[in-house]
């Protein structure tokens, strides 16, 4: 049997621990790395870590209390005309280059903020007004003011890799990663990045003693195959192949990863075969969480058994968290996607009815998954519980909008709500509709 080193295999950091005097660090990283390169066969990726060490964030100690992490997840934010326009009203003259993004989130900034760690995707690049003017669909472009507010309300990692990256082409995508980068003591984005060994630097954000890594894949660009892209690290697609490379990468130095997939059939509330097949495979490498969006509606949630016998969770599609648009009120029902990672012990140990699934089992059927836990599979160091599903919905009147709770959602607000006229139970649809897409098996709470 291989022995733990570093902190690969336990809750001990080895990117804190020092060479030994006269050791050089070539010497220092060799059994950490030879132990990686066998379990995962990325071991020449992992050796290359020495060059591209992780860029962290750092959020300290909450009330949450040390070992356990709260977390949140919300899909698109999408910028589409008419969302531009009301942004452009909000902040001076119509038509003065200023932009006001504050409002859209006034009514749900205190509940992203209430959790430790918050997640986004941000759906359209900030491409600068020079080149392209500000847009909506088909090729997006949104205005760089709405970067500080997507940290003011409260989100640690954003996403900026989708099927609309590469909209307004690459001197976008460069603007784009500049600006974020002026915030990058608040934040920390992912899915798109400067050059090949900045992508090979794992995310991770650390709070309350765990560490979180972070990566992101996308199905592919509008109208391009990736051989027309100029590489694979301005948007990264998915590989499943690199995938694999980048969570062994990322476990060397984080006790958990979450892998965010752009992936889907676009207005399907069924995850297809291909998010299926790669949650799975993300799975089987040794993820703890799979969160998506893309297609613009929500979509199921669903426990996969992971190599070591684990339930992990996988939330195929977190829908549109704000869009605008005034013809399919499926679109402006989301959800916010919640949990907790708690630390297990060093030998991944975890307690009777926890996990990812948050079920009892029996003694035989818990035996059973340890007789089939393939032994090179990396023990984990968190599980994942108190899994929720909270409704939310885009609230448009009088020509504004506002992301809202469906839970303290009232049938008079949903009956004003102009996104969804024509319904005769609007408040009753929603509810409908999120029972029948999330199911039973989990909690929702509204």
């Amino acid at each position: 049997m291989v022995p733990a080193v570093g902190g690969l295999f336990s809750n001990t950091r080895n990117d804190t621990d020092t060479p030994a005097k006269g050791q050089t660090v070539a010497e220092w990283r060799a059994p950490r790395t030879a132990l990686v390169e066998q379990l995962s066969g990325a071991g020449s990726n992992v050796a290359a870590q020495a060059e591209n060490p992780p860029r962290y964030l750092d959020l300290g100690t909450t009330k949450t209390g040390e070992g356990r992490v709260s977390f949140s997840a919300v899909g698109d934010n999408l910028f589409n005309e008419n969302l531009l326009d009301i942004a452009d009203a909000a902040a001076g003259a119509v038509g003065d280059g200023k932009y006001g993004f504050d409002g859209f989130y006034r009514k749900i900034k205190k509940k992203i903020a209430s959790y430790d760690i918050s997640f986004v995707n941000q759906e359209t690049t900030l491409g600068g007004p020079d080149r392209y003017g500000y847009n909506g669909y088909p090729s997006y472009n949104t205005p760089d003011a709405l970067a500080p507010v997507v940290a003011k309300v409260g989100w640690d990692v954003v996403n900026t890799n989708s099927n609309h990256t590469y909209d307004t082409w690459v001197p976008a995508i460069e603007h784009a990663q500049g600006v974020w980068n002026g915030l990058r003591d608040k934040l920390l984005t992912i899915g798109s990045f400067a050059n090949e060994a900045d992508r090979q630097a794992p995310r991770i954000v650390s709070c309350n003693g765990l560490r979180i890594a972070f990566l992101s894949y996308s199905y592919g660009q509008n109208g391009y195959a990736q051989a027309d892209l100029p590489n694979a690290y301005f948007a990264v697609p998915y590989d499943a192949e690199v995938m694999r490379e980048d969570v062994a990468r990322s476990r060397a130095f984080a006790d958990a990863v979450v892998v965010y997939l752009h992936a889907g059939v676009e207005y399907e509330h069924e995850p297809s075969e291909t998010q299926r097949q790669w949650a799975q495979e993300c799975v089987d490498a040794g993820v703890d969480l799979v969160i998506g969006s893309h297609v613009h509606v929500i979509q199921s949630m669903e426990l996969l058994e992971a190599p070591d016998g684990q339930n992990v969770l996988a939330v195929y599609g977190l829908g549109d968290f704000l869009s605008g648009y005034h013809n399919n009120p499926d679109t402006i029902m989301s959800g916010l996607f919640s949990c907790v990672f708690e630390r297990v012990d060093a030998s991944g140990t975890q307690a009777k009815g926890e996990g990812s699934a948050n079920r009892d089992e029996s003694k035989d059927a818990a035996a059973e998954k340890e007789a089939n836990v393939d032994p090179a599979f990396p023990p984990r160091r968190v599980r994942v519980t108190k899994a929720t599903w909270t409704p939310l919905i885009e609230h448009w009147e009088n020509g504004d909008s506002t992301v809202r709770t469906v839970k303290g959602y009232t049938d008079e607000l949903a009956r004003r709500n102009e996104l969804l006229a024509g319904l005769p139970d609007p408040l009753g649809w929603i509810r409908d509709a999120t029972n029948r897409v999330i199911g039973e098996d989990f909690e929702i709470d509204m």
